[in-house]
């Protein structure tokens, strides 16, 4: 349960972080998808009547898309990704492949990408009961999770973000009855109207530090809903320190994902079984939050 729960704060938190709320869908290339992976490419409606054509953008190995004067694609810049994502829409349309090494498929990090919502629900339709997610290419998670071995939840954090088979499928519906089922969602009422009310009057006070004012959102909700308790970070009154350490450490943790996926000199250094400066950094941060995290549950 801890770990389910921890799973739906980090993935709140992550909307806070760098990638996690831009408005595009990435799936990589599979035989349940229907994308062919060629320049005539496209993505059939149900009645056949319309079609989406795939631009291929140019991408180099190990480098994907991120050489500007190859690929035509702007520079990728970190604090500006909303931005960035806008800019390829604009220059390529609603479905392209682009080089994401760290995230995509082989040497040149194939990922696709399609930004019109009616067009990917033809996508889901298609993906069947174990479908591929984008956390399946988060390696610093999935390796933390498998480094973890025996240790509290690290068995299924792993088959969350690594897995697509029965173990997957089995800890995902405990989730989805348990935690986000609309029966359940409905007691989380109180605790969520609350948390919205404190963060409100909060929100002036965290005018120059927004990643850390949505961080302590997510986490006044998250406490009263799995904790029964209510910190009241995102207020701007008196904090807990504890509280205040869990959310910058998982903050810190969460927003070194994307530039390790990006960096490939990171994944070598990961092949080969050497532990970046990053990668520690993200280790010593993300333990951090869990050690908290099982504090809280073991009162």
């Amino acid at each position: 349960m801890l770990n389910q729960s921890l799973f739906v704060y980090q993935r709140s938190c992550r909307r806070a972080a760098t990638l996690n709320n831009f408005a595009v869908s990435t799936t990589r290339y599979k035989s349940t998808c229907p994308i062919t992976g060629t320049n005539q490419t496209v993505l059939s409606g149900d009645n056949n009547s319309n079609t989406v054509k795939l631009q291929n953008i140019p991408k180099l190995p190990l480098l994907g898309s991120f050489v500007p004067q190859h690929s035509g694609v702007d520079k990728f810049d970190l604090s500006k990704t909303y931005d960035w994502w806008l800019s390829n829409n604009k220059k390529f349309g609603n479905f392209y492949s682009i080089g994401f090494v760290g995230m995509g498929k082989g040497l040149l990090g194939t990922t696709y990408v399609l930004t019109d919502p009616d067009e990917y629900m033809k996508v889901l339709r298609k993906e069947g009961q174990h479908p591929f997610g984008a956390v399946m290419t988060e390696w610093p998670i999935i390796k933390y999770y498998k480094d973890g071995g025996t240790k509290p939840g690290c068995s299924a954090g792993y088959a969350l973000f690594a897995t697509q088979g029965e173990e997957w499928k089995r800890i995902r519906r405990f989730m989805q009855t348990d935690l986000l089922s609309p029966d359940a969602a409905k007691g989380y009422l109180p605790a969520m109207i609350k948390a919205c009310e404190v963060a409100s009057r909060g929100a002036p006070s965290h005018a120059k530090s927004i990643n850390d004012y949505t961080a302590q959102c997510s986490f006044d909700m998250f406490s009263g809903l799995v904790f029964g308790e209510f910190p009241g970070l995102a207020g701007g009154g008196d904090k807990d320190e504890q509280d205040v350490t869990f959310c910058k450490s998982s903050v810190t943790a969460i927003e070194l994902i994307v530039p390790m996926l990006v960096d490939p000199s990171e994944r070598i250094l990961n092949m080969l079984g050497i532990k970046s400066k990053s990668y520690s950094t993200f280790l010593e941060n993300f333990n951090i939050a869990r050690n908290i995290a099982l504090e809280k549950v073991e009162r």
